[in-house]
This record gives C-alpha cells, structure tokens and sequence, in this order.
C-alpha cells in the first residue's frame, strides 16, 4: 500500500512541475493572439506509461489541459475572461487515439480555438510528433468549453465575443463536432 501511496504522491509532484512549467511559460513566451495556433512541445515521461509501455490513454486529458492553459496566458483570454469575472470548464471532451506515444518521445501539442459561443467555446487539440516522427498525428481531441461566471450563470455570446474577438475567416467549429456536442448533451440528459 505504501509503493502505491508513493507512486502516486511521484504522479502528484510530477503533474504540478509540468503544471509550474506551463505557467512560467505562459507568462514568458511570445504573446499570441486568441486565435493563432499555439504550439507546446511535450515528452513522454516514465510516469505517463500505463502497464503497456505507452502513453496511458488517462493522461491524455490532462496534458490536453497543460495545452489549453499555455495557451490561454499567451494570449490576451486569460487576462480578458478574468476581467469579465468568469472562467472555463471543459463540457465535453472526445479523443481520436491513432498511434501510440512511446517513453521519452518528443510531440507537440497543437492548439486552436474554432469557435467562441455561450452554447460553448470549441477547441481543436493535436498530438503531433517531432523529430524522426515529424508531423505524424498521435491522436486529435475536440473540447468544448463553457464560459461560466463567477457570481453565476454563463458568460454571454457579446461577453465572449469581447474577449476573442471575431473568428477569423475559413475557421469555424465542424458540422461533426456540433452533432458529436448535441447527442452528447441528450445522452447526458437521459443517463440523469
């Protein structure tokens, strides 16, 4: 029980570094505007591995956090949707897992905002590798956030709309993507 305890404190510390990182980068790197594509090279660590010696499809969704939150402080959303008093949470989530990241290999993960909405704010999230691996797809996520307020409720389309500005021509959240959302909220519904 205590080998348990320990791996999962070593987990622990692991994720709150990786997290410090983003932070420190974040705040440090080149300001992007909301709807550039940020970039955020990664690496396979041993603590990522599940029992099969690659990437544990678990730690997918959080890494996919570490993308979001990097990019979100390099660009004027973090400072914008504080200001407007209100905050994301991810809604909905869905992964296309297409090959398997190895330990120590080196990926990026890709980030873009599709579409900002108080029905949601859709992001598109890839894992790319690098290297010897260049431009390979590893798996392809579609998160849907809500722009939630502080003191309740949710943030409006304006709100939203001042805090990204207007969507750039040729982008746009995938007819796919808002079917994938519609049936994921009325199978929500009827599990409830």
């Amino acid at each position: 029980m205590s080998g348990d305890r320990s791996r999962y404190h070593h987990c622990s510390v692991n994720l709150y570094l990786r997290l410090l990182i983003t932070w420190i980068r974040g705040r440090t790197l080149s300001r992007l505007g909301p709807w550039d594509t940020h970039i955020k090279p990664m690496r396979v660590l041993p603590t990522d591995l599940d029992l099969f010696g690659h990437m544990n499809n678990g730690r997918y969704p959080t890494v996919l956090d570490l993308g979001r939150i990097e990019h979100m402080f390099r660009t004027p959303v973090h400072k914008e949707i504080d200001r407007h008093g209100g905050y994301f949470v991810v809604a909905a989530l869905t992964v296309n897992y297409r090959r398997s990241l190895l330990p120590w290999q080196r990926y990026d993960i890709r980030t873009r905002f599709l579409g900002a909405t108080a029905f949601g704010t859709f992001v598109e999230q890839t894992f790319v590798g690098v290297g010897e691996h260049e431009g390979v797809v590893y798996a392809h996520a579609m998160v849907q956030l809500r722009g939630l307020k502080k003191s309740g409720g949710t943030m409006t389309d304006g709100e939203l709309y001042e805090i990204f500005g207007p969507v750039p021509d040729g982008r746009g959240v995938p007819e796919w993507a808002q079917q994938w959302s519609d049936a994921s909220r009325q199978a929500a519904k009827q599990a409830g």
